[in-house]
């Protein structure tokens, strides 16, 4: 398995070639990003499938656990193609994040970051609703903002 800070520092790399997204490691703290993706996989345990985070503006995944690249790029498709039919409907935006109810078990909780998502499939058997809403969306939400913000 590889580390989450070579996934990270591996995604900073691609961003620089790429000049699609202007993050700046000093803006990122990446232990502060492994320590929230750890917290949240022990708080999931055997519930949590996949986890990855990306980058809106091109879908590329910054850190993950069984990360899933394609996933995220189309999730992050799925996002922006939700906000946009908010707006365009004159519905309230997102606040923090959305969740879908999918086939077999499964559920896909999103985090929103602005630029940013956060993306999470759950098997809906093994998860509590409640503390996943209550105690494990906050933490995550809180420690990736501070992660970001420095």
């Amino acid at each position: 398995m590889v580390p989450l800070a070579e996934i990270l520092m591996e995604g900073f790399r691609i961003k620089d070639e790429k000049g699609s997204v202007e993050v700046k490691e000093e803006e990122m703290n990446v232990k502060k990003i492994n320590a929230i993706v750890k917290e949240v996989t022990e708080d999931l345990g055997d519930a949590l499938i996949t986890t990855d985070i990306w980058t809106v503006a091109d879908g590329t995944v910054i850190a993950g656990l069984n990360s899933s690249p394609k996933a995220a790029a189309l999730m992050n498709q799925v996002g922006r193609e939700l906000i946009d039919a908010l707006t365009g409907s004159k519905f309230p935006s997102l606040e923090d994040y959305y969740i879908l109810d999918l086939q077999d078990g499964k559920m896909m909780l999103c985090l929103l970051f602005g630029d940013y998502q956060w993306g999470m499939l759950l098997d809906t058997e093994k998860v509590q609703l409640g503390l996943l809403l209550s105690v494990v969306a906050p933490k995550a939400i809180a420690g990736f903002n501070e992660a970001v913000s420095g």
